[in-house]
């Protein structure tokens, strides 16, 4: 193998390498587990600034819909581009904000956890992308 191959491969792997760890694009609509109400929440997650926000934008199987346009997720970054970390996650059926964490777990699941700010009780959901 001559220089130049070598050089092309091993730069071919290193953009490869790199792509394949590009932040995951959490934006657009999600599915939230079913709550302590017993109904569903539709988060939309958008970019806000450097970080992610989402916000609720409907709900399903409840009549609990003053809840609609609250922010529920706020200020989450990206420490590798898969997981998203330090803002906050709001939990609508228990009216307590929770230091937040993101996971992408594939296209279409997004693991979202949070615990008090004194480190317990911790809670977490699997969400689903919803539509579109």
């Amino acid at each position: 193998m001559t220089r130049i191959a070598a050089q092309v491969i091993f730069a071919s792997a290193f953009v490869a390498f790199f792509l394949g760890a590009a932040q995951a694009d959490i934006s657009g609509k999600w599915k939230t587990q079913k709550g302590k109400n017993g109904g569903y929440g539709i988060v939309e997650v958008y970019s806000c600034g450097a970080a992610y926000c989402g916000k609720l934008v409907d709900v399903l199987e409840t009549d609990n819909r003053e809840s609609i346009g609250k922010l529920i997720i706020r200020d989450m970054t990206s420490k590798n581009g898969k997981s998203f970390s330090g803002g906050k996650v709001y939990a609508v059926d228990e009216k307590k904000t929770y230091r937040g964490k993101l996971k992408v777990l594939g296209p279409s699941k997004l693991k979202v956890s949070g615990c008090l700010p004194i480190g317990f009780p911790c809670r977490g959901q699997v969400w689903t992308r919803y539509g579109n």
